[in-house]
């Protein structure tokens, strides 16, 4: 894997954190991404050791950052980049009747209407300009999108969406060595929970339903090994969750 550079959004917290350090740990030169420049810029400090970690902060819903983020990152690094992997996102607790209808568009265009407008612009630099032999695009999901509840159906809705477009892409872009990859992962301690403001007796509750759930480098680990197969071989979908999550 020393031989590969890795995009990772959503990298300043939880999953995306913790992918960072994961591929950092074996070799992978990184760009990262996110919102907070500070924790992008301390991140890629500390992880700049023996590896090229470079990163660009801005507002990845954004069209226009997107091709910002992948323009930069075919400049400032060698060798340029084979996987791209998504995860940024955010949630919101509560059904259609009681969740706040002032934060469905911000949801949306973060978890959908970006991944689209990443999955096409990535894809298409992945088409022109192949670094690799093999290259990777993986989105992270939820197991809430197979698995929908009334505390959380509108996130629940964005998740389910992008099980139909990410084999979509796959079987679109295997001919040009792309593995288009789902992970979806269930309840984590992540902080991800928190920052959607679901109350502390809600993760109270779940904590005492699940037993130990699941940490962001469970998720991490299972991203490493779908990136490090052959070439030949493309584990396309991963459901990972808490033993005790029915």
């Amino acid at each position: 894997m020393t031989n590969r550079t890795a995009i990772i959004t959503g990298a300043t917290s939880g999953m995306g954190e913790a992918t960072a350090r994961k591929l950092a740990a074996l070799g992978m030169n990184l760009i990262i991404t996110g919102r907070n420049e500070s924790k992008l810029t301390t991140l890629a400090s500390e992880l700049n050791n023996n590896i090229k970690v470079v990163s660009k902060s801005g507002d990845i819903s954004n069209p226009n950052f997107i091709n910002e983020l992948l323009e930069f990152s075919y400049t400032s690094i060698n060798p340029q980049p084979s996987i791209y992997i998504l995860s940024a996102g955010m949630g919101l607790p509560g059904s259609i009747l009681s969740s706040d209808p002032d934060k469905w568009r911000e949801m949306i265009e973060l978890n959908y209407i970006s991944v689209l407008h990443q999955l096409r612009q990535c894809a298409e630099r992945f088409i022109k300009n192949p670094t690799h032999e093999i290259h990777d695009i993986i989105v992270i999901g939820s197991t809430a999108g197979r698995n929908p509840s009334a505390l959380n159906s509108v996130y629940a809705s964005t998740k389910t969406a992008l099980i139909g477009l990410v084999d979509s892409l796959r079987q679109e872009l295997c001919q040009h060595n792309i593995r288009v990859s789902l992970i979806e992962p269930g309840f984590t301690a992540s902080g991800f929970q928190k920052a959607a403001s679901y109350s502390q007796a809600t993760l109270d509750k779940l904590q005492n339903e699940l037993g130990e759930m699941l940490q962001p480098e469970d998720i991490a680990n299972t991203i490493a090994f779908m990136v490090n197969q052959p070439a030949n071989i493309h584990v396309d979908n991963i459901r990972i969750r808490p033993l005790r999550q029915k």
